[in-house]
């Protein structure tokens, strides 16, 4: 992970160039945003570098969810079991998936290096597009694409990534 975001890092400050971390350390709980925030640090350090890192965290808070589910703000998404109050209290992170509006916050208050709890996985993708003006179906649609890296070409590969091409009307979508 630290060799992936040194040269993400160092690449994305020298040339100006938003980096965008979503569902940080894989699931997006504070556990896995703090120790991906953690190699961040390190990594701007061993760089001699700084920037200006945003971190959104995505967890919530028991108490809010108990009174939530309490009050019946809570329901169930399709057949799944039910919630219960000792469900929430048990359960040691909970989180909510984020789009694409705190990070595009992020980066209109300056910041190089968005870092994100649990994320909906095409956001950080559609983020600089929107903020720029582009039609969000259009964005949303490249970054659930993209999302999926090589996965989505023929021949499928998950080892290699894609570069998408967005205009007001079209993308294209390029495996590497």
């Amino acid at each position: 992970v630290k060799r992936d975001l040194m040269r993400l890092i160092d690449a994305a400050l020298s040339r100006s160039i938003p980096l965008l971390i979503g569902s940080a350390g894989g699931a997006g709980a504070r556990p896995h945003l703090d120790w991906c925030v953690a190699i961040i640090e390190d990594c701007l350090q061993d760089l001699n570098r700084s920037a200006k890192v945003a971190v959104i965290s995505a967890d919530q808070s028991a108490v809010e969810l108990l009174a939530a589910h309490r009050s019946k703000r809570i329901t169930p998404l399709g057949p799944v079991f039910d919630l219960t109050d000792g469900l929430i209290a048990e359960s040691t992170h909970v989180v909510a998936q984020m789009g694409v509006e705190p990070i595009v916050r992020a980066l209109d208050q300056g910041a190089e290096i968005v870092v994100t709890g649990r994320c909906y996985d095409p956001a950080v993708f559609a983020a600089v597009p929107l903020r720029r003006g582009f039609p969000e179906a259009l964005a949303l649609h490249m970054g659930k694409i993209l999302e999926c890296a090589a996965i989505a070409a023929v021949p499928g590969s998950g080892a290699d990534c894609m570069l998408g091409t967005l205009t007001h009307d079209s993308f294209v979508l390029e495996p590497l």
